[in-house]
């Protein structure tokens, strides 16, 4: 796959797509009772769980395509951004953003996406565990606000992935210290 420089213009296209096949990988690939859900709730899960997957998704596609360069992101599916090119990604911002703004975005940058970098480099989840993280932040505790059956469904997801991961685990020798750093990187990516 070939990834393109992102430019400020890209990124409201580049977050519909994510949001669109993260709906589709809930709907489609993973869980039968998120198909059943309503179009509002659905968006409403959607909303909740996208900072997390958006963040899950860059730094294990980031870990694949850019395994020794700690300052990329990707905020879409082909594009990337590096923070030390900041400047390049605001050329076609409508508005003029300012060296103080740029330097404050890269403080930023530096302090969210290298961390969760090197902290998904530690854990080296594996394809099981990156689909667990995945189903575990799209259930996630925002949707207890919505509504009483929702609460109920995100529970009954969440009990499912964790008895699948107990099951994973079992057999690998190793439950204690891989939960909990999984669940640390929940925690860290949301």
């Amino acid at each position: 796959q070939v990834l393109d420089p992102a430019t400020y213009s890209t990124v409201p296209i580049d977050g519909k797509i994510c949001r669109e096949a993260m709906k589709s990988f809930a709907s489609h690939y993973s869980f039968d009772d998120f198909r059943a859900l309503d179009e509002e709730s659905k968006d409403f899960i959607m909303k909740s769980a996208h900072a997390a997957m958006n963040s899950l998704d860059s730094a294990y596609r980031c870990t694949h395509h850019f395994p020794n360069d700690d300052d990329i992101r990707t905020p879409g599916y082909t594009t990337y951004v590096r923070t030390r090119e900041l400047e390049q990604f605001f050329e076609n911002c409508p508005d003029k953003i300012d060296s103080v703004i740029i330097r404050e975005i890269r403080v930023g940058f530096e302090k969210t996406v290298k961390g969760v970098r090197r902290y998904f480099k530690r854990v080296k989840p594996t394809d099981f565990e990156f689909l667990a993280l995945f189903g575990l932040s799209l259930w996630n505790d925002e949707i207890f606000n919505l509504n009483e059956k929702l609460l109920h469904i995100a529970m009954r997801n969440r009990s499912m992935i964790l008895r699948e991961l107990h099951s994973y685990y079992t057999h690998q020798g190793n439950y204690a210290e891989r939960i909990g750093h999984i669940y640390s990187l929940l925690v860290y990516f949301q």
